[in-house]
């Protein structure tokens, strides 16, 4: 299995003049961007500093970054094979913007890259806050989730700054909402600047909830990558294309880990279709959504919000590390509820149950019809032949 890493040995001598930015450095660049670089990468746009020297730097930190089940040795390689590379050492890093509210429920980070022939804005994905999950749901309710206002102004703070540059934007999982998102709301004036936009594994959007015609004047620029058996990716509504990559995981929540997508030269490893896993998990949860409204959504994230306020870690990482004590505290928190939100949390799960066992059935009974077709035949065709 190759990856990320071994396209950083095989390309990491070429620069972006001699080979243009692709597929596989939205990806590095991606992954990069879940580092903390704060007191490193400064907040304005004067003051850059390369990644070579920004890595250096960042890999003094015991705590490198903020990705949940985060494989710290990669990473560790990943950046010193940059500060190697040719391709990567000498980028600019700029406008680092890192922000956590939980009284709006909003977990947001970004930085520029300048790599020379172009810009690129990279949106920090889901961390390991909790917080950062809950806004993740909230896209399923909100016209507009507090990140991704930030991510708009963002990216037109910095085109304004940078006036005479195209600019590519990138993220993984919610940052690749995030950078689909400020491509399809910028102003017209900045549309003609955007020249891609890399969407990796990023969840979509409530179809009410962007201008369509916008999304389509984009479609030909945006792309959303996602590994046979996403379950992110698949969230809401995607109008642009998506690719499907080959990834070195098992399967599931695994293959969100962008480490796992395999790489042949400068670009993933195409397959045509996502897998059924990854099918029926979207399909289970789309069905939910339609049948239920957003004043019941809303009031199932108010049931969650408050679930959440019983625990006392604010990391994914924290809960797991103390299973048993957030069990119990999540227990609690539940019976704290009102009757009408304890209502809306068994409606929605006994949703999610009852849609997964029905496309459940619907795959076993098309299954079932095409081996009726296909088994009888060849055992036909063996019978004759022992005859004859």
């Amino acid at each position: 299995m190759s990856n990320v890493i071994d396209y950083l040995n095989w390309r990491g001598d070429l620069s972006f003049e001699v080979s243009e930015f692709n597929e596989a450095d939205s990806m590095v660049l991606s992954l990069i961007s879940y580092v903390d670089w704060s007191g490193i990468v400064p907040e304005d746009y004067k003051n850059a500093v390369y990644l070579k020297d920004a890595a250096k730097l960042a890999l003094e930190n015991d705590d490198l970054c903020h990705m949940i089940a985060v494989d710290e040795k990669a990473y560790r390689q990943l950046l010193d094979l940059c500060i190697c590379s040719k391709r990567f050492s000498d980028i600019k890093l700029l406008h680092y913007i890192s922000k956590i509210s939980y009284d709006i429920q909003m977990q947001f980070a970004a930085l520029v890259f300048d790599i020379g022939t172009d810009i690129v804005i990279c949106f920090r994905g889901t961390d390991d806050t909790i917080v950062g999950w809950q806004e993740d749901f909230n896209m399923s309710i909100l016209k507009t989730v507090p990140s991704q206002s930030e991510a708009l102004n963002y990216f037109i703070s910095t085109a304004n700054r940078f006036t005479k540059n195209r600019f590519i934007l990138c993220g993984h999982s919610k940052g690749g909402n995030l950078a689909v998102f400020s491509a399809i709301m910028s102003p017209e004036a900045l549309t003609d600047r955007i020249k891609f936009v890399y969407s990796l594994d990023g969840p979509g959007f409530m179809s009410s909830n962007v201008d369509s015609d916008k999304y389509k004047k984009l479609q030909s620029r945006i792309t959303t990558y996602v590994p046979q058996s996403s379950i992110v990716g698949m969230f809401l509504d995607h109008e642009e294309k998506h690719i499907v990559i080959k990834s070195s995981a098992s399967g599931g929540i695994a293959q969100h880990n962008g480490l796992t997508w395999e790489v042949l030269g400068n670009s993933f490893i195409h397959l045509e279709e996502t897998d059924k896993r990854s099918r029926f998990i979207e399909k289970t949860f789309k069905d939910a959504i339609a049948v239920t409204s957003v004043e019941e959504r809303t009031e199932l994230a108010v049931a969650l919000s408050q679930i959440i306020d019983m625990l006392d870690n604010n990391t994914l990482t924290g809960l797991v590390n103390n299973i048993p004590s957030s069990i119990v505290k999540t227990i609690k928190g539940y019976d704290a509820l009102s009757d009408s939100s304890k209502r809306i949390v068994m409606f929605f799960a006994r949703t999610i149950i009852s849609n997964g066992q029905q496309n459940l059935g619907n795959g076993a009974k098309k299954e079932a019809k095409e081996r009726k077709f296909k088994f009888p035949l060849k055992l036909n065709r063996n019978s004759n032949s022992h005859n004859s």
